[in-house]
């Protein structure tokens, strides 16, 4: 795992380059040169990176976890701390345990147990917040770097495998060699570079992500009305609903008046077999200006088609899977002529991405740059996704391992085998 801040090239990233390194450090330069927060295991190499844009970025952080046996125990590691508790939220249905999260033939690595465990928990969430009871069904880990180590603003590297049913008595496609095609009525061969064609053997959710420090995942006492507010402006709308409010003139704890703060989250990644999500969580949300137009019924009818005989579903619950026939409900600024009205752009047009190599490609999903940029640069006319006009990257876009029973329950959890 590496973390790259930008190198100081003038006073502006000179206070960035600050805010993400060691805050008021007390210790003195260490005799091997190499920065308190890197391994000194990490190759030379891999100090400084260049990016994408021909700036030079300097390390801040790394862990090669090369060391087997650590300690993740509170007070034991310099860097991470491993939970010893039930998960209370998202509908989990497993705990945490230290013993789960440890290092062995250099890397970190998290172990899942099937183990039946009956808690008793204080539900936040609950329509009257209380305590409740609950058994758990397994036991795997998760680790923070909470009030040990912050990185205000950089670059993040991180080498994963993430974890699936891959022992022969599994019997994973991926690892047999073959699928049974229900259409064709025999196996047909799966190699190893082909996409995962079976999310059963993945049924676990493990996530790589950061929060703001003054929350702390799992503590709901320090995520309530915190979590993922990052919102400076005295709102009344708001006031009530976010903890540290730009609202209070004294909000205590030594914080400053009239200063909004929360503990944002960003997620790396998150998923479980070939289901993936990146996400930036914010509060109060996204302006009204700024989001997708709503569904209407009167498009959504059953009764009703668009101009390619696409046909409604009868609800507005058409928004997630961006099927809606109601004009600009299911991308921002698509089609153009319908968000032109608005006179400003609805959305962060600069997102960087690459493609995934690893996988054999399939070639009806394939996009050539130029249909894409002539669209992007002129007129787009149709209301859902078309691959020879719309960009796939922006359109789908701690550690743990959480078990999530083949669901989409689990949104915001972390851990899994890291190597470097």
């Amino acid at each position: 795992m590496h973390c790259f801040s930008r190198h100081v090239r003038m006073p502006l990233i000179a206070l960035s380059v600050a805010l993400a390194l060691d805050q008021n450090d007390p210790t003195l330069p260490t005799k091997s040169g190499v920065k308190t927060w890197v391994d000194v295991e990490t190759p030379a190499q891999f100090h400084t990176m260049t990016s994408s844009r021909g700036d030079r970025w300097d390390l801040v952080m790394s862990d090669e976890f090369n060391l087997a046996g650590r300690d993740f125990t509170a007070g034991h590691d310099h860097l991470w701390v491993a939970l010893d508790m039930p998960d209370g939220v998202n509908r989990a249905v497993g705990t945490y345990a230290t013993e789960n999260a440890f290092t062995a033939d250099g890397a970190f690595q998290i172990r899942v147990d099937s183990v039946e465990t009956n808690i008793t928990y204080f539900n936040v969430w609950a329509d009257v917040p209380s305590w409740q009871n609950k058994t758990m069904y397994y036991r795997a880990g998760m680790v923070q770097t909470w009030n040990k180590f912050c990185i205000q603003g950089g670059f993040v590297e991180i080498a994963a495998k993430l974890p699936g049913a891959i022992n022969p008595e599994s019997m994973n496609p991926h690892v047999t060699g073959k699928l049974w095609n229900s259409t064709l009525q025999r196996s047909v061969p799966v190699k190893p570079l082909d996409r995962i064609p079976d999310l059963k053997f993945y049924p676990t959710w493990p996530g790589l992500w950061m929060m703001g420090n003054l929350g702390r995942a799992l503590f709901a006492a320090s995520t309530n009305r915190m979590w993922p507010w990052t919102y400076n402006e005295c709102d009344e709308r708001y006031r009530t609903s976010q903890r540290i409010s730009a609202c209070d003139p004294n909000p205590g704890y030594g914080l400053h008046p009239n200063m909004g703060r929360g503990a944002p989250e960003l997620d790396l990644v998150e998923g479980g077999g070939s289901d993936i999500s990146s996400s930036l969580q914010l509060a109060p949300g996204m302006p009204e200006e700024y989001r997708l137009f709503p569904p209407q019924i009167k498009y959504e009818g059953v009764n009703n088609t668009d101009a390619k005989g696409r046909r409604g579903i009868g609800s507005t619950l058409c928004l997630y899977g961006q099927t809606c026939l109601t004009p600009g409900a299911n991308m921002v600024d698509i089609p153009t002529s319908v968000y032109a009205a608005r006179g400003h752009k609805s959305w962060y047009q600069g997102l960087r991405y690459a493609a995934n190599n690893r996988c054999t490609p399939v070639e009806a999903q394939r996009q050539a740059y130029a249909s894409v940029a002539a669209a992007q640069n002129g007129t787009i006319d149709d209301n859902q996704f078309d691959i020879k006009t719309i960009s796939a990257g922006p359109a789908a876009l701690g550690h743990q391992l959480q078990w999530h029973v083949l669901s989409r329950l689990q949104w915001l959890h972390r851990v899994v085998p890291l190597r470097p």
